[in-house]
């Protein structure tokens, strides 16, 4: 009795995975959406544009504090009278 219930096991076991190899060809295309295909396109549009605006004003210093003239943050000696 044991034997049948696994023989019949096996067998629908292997016939789903015949059907599913059998299906597995098969593709289906999807519907065009064309007015949510717009709004995306749109939305990547002006993120894009976004990105430039912030990288059009330059980048910034790696270390984000530093200036390229130094006399800037240094008196006019320039070493810090206190240090010396």
């Amino acid at each position: 009795m044991l034997d049948r219930i696994i023989a019949q096991i096996a067998l629908a076991l292997l016939s789903w995975i015949d059907k599913r190899i059998q299906a597995g060809s098969v593709a289906f295309d999807a519907d065009v959406d064309r007015d949510r295909l717009r709004r995306a396109g749109s939305r990547i549009d002006e993120w894009l544009r976004e990105q430039d605006r912030i990288h059009s004003r330059g980048q910034p210093n790696t270390s984000g504090t530093e200036s390229k003239d130094a006399s800037l943050h240094t008196p006019k000696g320039g070493v810090d009278s206190k240090q010396q």
